[in-house]
């Protein structure tokens, strides 16, 4: 599980900069980075 949320954080904040670059499929990585977090935050709300 912590290798999810660690994992989403990276994504994120790669695509993140590379959005402030303008590099093409920044969107996608950013969004792909931050429904992992979405779907962790879900799944521990769900388990507590």
């Amino acid at each position: 599980m912590e290798k999810l949320k660690y994992t989403a954080i990276a994504i994120s904040s790669i695509g993140l900069l590379f959005h402030s670059m303008e590099w093409p499929y920044a969107s996608f990585i950013t969004l792909i980075g931050l429904s992992s977090v979405t779907i962790y935050c879900i799944i521990k709300i769900f388990k507590s």
